[in-house]
């Protein structure tokens, strides 16, 4: 019969983590998620206004381009 070994990383060094440190690496994690959702999002969108065929309007002299 084999002995299942344990194989996480102790750090015997590092501090015990305390509830508020916990709720800041949660809320860390959390926050980097969300930014990378919102960056997906707009990438998606930029992709899609990049690929979409636009014409050129006058504007009080200033040229503007416009989705067809």
């Amino acid at each position: 019969m084999e002995m299942m070994m344990n194989t996480r990383n102790i750090n015997a060094a590092g501090r015990p983590q305390t509830i508020r440190t916990a709720r800041e690496s949660v809320r860390a994690l959390y926050e980097r998620c969300q930014s990378r959702s919102k960056a997906r999002a707009f990438e998606r969108h930029l992709k899609t206004f990049a690929n979409t065929s636009v014409c050129y309007v006058a504007v009080n002299g200033i040229s503007m381009p416009m989705p067809r």
